[in-house]
């Protein structure tokens, strides 16, 4: 149903167009900006549906610093890296419409595109091999990735207890909780 495309900063100058879509049509110019003056630190996960681009998410690789500081303390744990990556954006056209009036259709298209926007979280962490995100979103994509996406979020700071107002958590990308999920996922959409 959906395409998903792993774009990072060294590909950018091919993808400019797409990126310069994404920034408009999202209205997310400050991450695009981030994105296009990084070097190797960044990367854009771009949905596509018919040759249509109807979302994304953007990966920045952040000292560990730049974390909230109750995920920072529990990331230590788990990098031995000076740095994780962070997810600091997630758009999908439609959310707000399709949060307040959900049909069985706009359900299952709103659960595709978050479903596989986790594979191509996956597959980065893969490639990169990271066993984790340290994600940070507004409340309202923190919504849309539990309510559709069901992702299994190993920590959850809400946005009422951040400094920021956003969402911050740590989604894994391997192990026992990426298995659960997939096992949960593959059970529910058998039928």
């Amino acid at each position: 149903m959906f395409r998903f495309k792993i774009i990072d900063q060294k590909k950018a100058m091919t993808e400019i167009q797409a990126i310069d879509l994404v920034a408009k049509k999202f209205k997310c110019y400050q991450e695009m900006k981030i994105f296009l003056n990084s070097r190797e630190d960044s990367i854009l996960i771009l949905a596509e549906k018919d040759e249509k681009l109807v979302g994304g998410a953007f990966l920045l690789k952040q000292e560990l610093k730049n974390i909230q500081e109750d995920v920072r303390e529990l990331v230590t744990t788990l990098s031995w890296h000076n740095y994780i990556w962070e997810c600091s954006m997630v758009c999908f056209e439609n959310t707000d419409e399709q949060m307040s009036l959900v049909t069985p259709e706009s359900k299952y298209y709103s659960q595709s595109f978050y479903r596989g926007l986790y594979e191509g979280f996956v597959e980065f962490g893969r490639i990169r091999e990271v066993g984790f995100l340290v994600m940070k979103l507004t409340p309202e994509a923190y919504e849309s990735t539990k309510i559709f996406g069901f992702w299994p979020y190993v920590v959850e700071l809400r946005p009422d207890h951040s400094f920021d107002g956003r969402f911050h958590g740590i989604l894994p990308l391997t192990g026992s909780q990426y298995k659960a999920y997939r096992k949960s996922w593959e059970a529910e959409h058998k039928h």
